[in-house]
């Protein structure tokens, strides 16, 4: 709460950076920002929250929600979050995408390269936006829809949707699927990235 209260009143900044050099590869990095953006969350869900990624495609899940290789176009589907709208506007679609795990928990391919904003998730009751930057190729967007047995206010569970994850990455499985960007660090080599992640007020 007190937090909420500062993004009220001022503008704030998160800022993830990392540098490795390790002696073994591969390596696999993401930075998650588990948020709520309201007051009260033990009692609400994020579905009425607004989002937006600036992203054409999704790597395509198998049915073991692993990456297939393949690039879905976000075109037409509840996954087109090329401009702003509601979590909760698609997440009970007829998908099978998102039949595979009841929710969203897809990586969103980035247009662009370079440090560039990414993501912004939004909510109107409250007014406090997040805007996501990132260098990564991809950004998760994970929605969890079952009880999450962790006490908040009062000492009430979190019930199911009432958090939303964003999680700047490579994209999973890379490891594996030549045509992704590349997950492997060398032994000498040095990895570099930055997410930025900046709390404001709507205006």
């Amino acid at each position: 709460l007190n937090f909420l209260k500062q993004v009220k009143s001022q503008s704030v900044f998160v800022k993830e950076e990392y540098t490795m050099n390790l002696p073994k590869d591969p390596v696999m990095l993401l930075s998650v920002v588990n948020t709520q953006l309201r007051d009260h969350y033990p009692t609400l869900t994020e579905l009425a929250a607004a989002y937006m990624t600036d992203a054409d495609a999704i790597t395509e899940l198998d049915d073991t929600q692993c990456p297939t290789g393949a690039f879905l176009s976000v075109e037409g589907s509840p996954f087109d979050f090329r401009e702003m709208k509601k979590i909760g506007d698609g997440i009970h679609c007829d998908n099978a995408q998102l039949k595979l795990g009841g929710t969203y928990d897809h990586n969103f391919v980035i247009n662009g390269d370079g440090l560039r904003e990414a993501a912004v998730l939004q909510s109107k009751e409250s007014g406090i936006r997040l805007t996501c930057f990132t260098d990564q190729p991809g950004v998760q967007l994970y929605v969890p829809c079952y009880t999450l047995h962790q006490k908040g206010i009062d000492g009430k569970d979190y019930p199911p949707y009432s958090a939303v994850c964003l999680e700047t990455q490579h994209y999973p499985n890379a490891i594996n699927i030549e045509h992704f960007p590349s997950v492997v660090l060398k032994a000498g080599e040095n990895f570099r990235s930055k997410t930025l992640y900046h709390f404001s007020v709507m205006g």
